[in-house]
């Protein structure tokens, strides 16, 4: 008895994730922009570079000011002058640029505007919608195998959204899963923005116009729909497969069989050869060779593996004392 990912959810996931994605994308190419403009503007002496700009961002996110406070942005310079010291003691690569201190404020203020905040919103979004995808086919599945309404009333006992529950090592484990998320999400944010930090600063070096430096940004690639299918193929796969397995254990299925699910291109060699149709403890995965340590269904990167509940016999008779 498994309940495999739903093509609805990840596509699903895949279409919000690409249009969002490509939104906040098209609106830091114009932050970036503006940037530039009053970089060419203002005063070329008082430069950072490549690794203070960095650190600066850092000292953005981790602080979470709120950007449009006047007190938010004057906590932000005070924290940048206190690591001064820290940042000139850097040994860091020399890259062929500087950057003025403005325009690095302004382009680590957009970064942070156009990543976490929208990364977790859909990050909660996606997890909410799968977890009551996953529960309810959980319980119609385990109906189906003699396991009572009340039964599982008595063990999932976190509420979901009205009628549906989970249980309490789902609920406890979610927030990790939703850290994750926007932690990968935020990340292909950054690199992005990297990408396009990195072609402005080029193009101010050999002296671009504005109209070069739009041109030059608006070629970087957006998020094409296969590489959010992907994303949102994997994450969806991780978070089935833990949903499951806390929610088996809460009412006492201790085992699961693996089933392997191979890639539309390729697949792990131990995954098919060796861990399949394999009966293994929820609580410690499996052995996999190729990794050197026990793993979970789902869990390696664009593993799509399952598992099937092993419903032990006294199961059934327990639930009706």
């Amino acid at each position: 008895m498994a309940v495999q990912p739903s093509v609805g959810d990840y596509k699903e996931f895949a279409k919000l994730l690409r249009q969002r994605f490509n939104l906040e994308l098209k609106r830091y190419k114009q932050a970036a922009l503006k940037a530039a403009k009053e970089y060419m503007r203002s005063s070329k002496n008082d430069s950072l570079s490549s690794d203070e700009f960095d650190l600066l961002v850092k000292i953005l996110i981790e602080r979470q000011y709120p950007l449009s406070s006047k007190l938010g942005y004057e906590l932000t310079i005070s924290d940048y002058q206190k690591n001064k010291a820290q940042l000139m003691a850097l040994d860091a690569y020399e890259r062929p640029y500087t950057f003025n201190r403005i325009y690095a404020e302004n382009m680590a203020r957009a970064r942070i505007l156009f990543s976490q905040e929208k990364a977790r919103d859909i990050s909660y979004w996606f997890c909410r919608k799968v977890l009551r995808n996953v529960n309810h086919r959980m319980r119609r599945n385990l109906a189906n195998a003699g396991i009572s309404a009340q039964w599982l009333e008595k063990r999932w006992t976190v509420p979901v959204i009205k009628g549906q529950y989970m249980s309490p090592a789902v609920a406890k484990g979610l927030p990790d899963y939703v850290a994750n998320m926007v932690s990968l999400i935020t990340k292909m944010s950054e690199r992005s923005h990297l990408k396009v930090q990195e072609a402005i600063a080029k193009g101010l070096t050999k002296g671009y116009n504005i109209q070069e430096l739009a041109k030059s940004i608006n070629g970087l690639e957006n998020m094409d729909t296969a590489r959010a299918e992907r994303v949102a193929r994997d994450q969806s796969c991780k978070l089935n497969q833990f949903v499951q397995r806390e929610n088996m254990k809460a009412i006492g299925i201790t085992h699961g069989r693996w089933v392997h699910v191979p890639g539309m291109y390729t697949y792990r060699d131990s995954h098919k050869f060796i861990l399949n149709n394999q009966v293994f403890e929820l609580a410690k995965g499996l052995y996999d060779p190729e990794v050197d340590k026990n793993i979970q269904p789902g869990e390696l990167p664009f593993c799509r593996c399952i598992f099937n509940a092993v419903i032990p016999d006294n199961l059934l008779t327990e639930q009706e004392k």
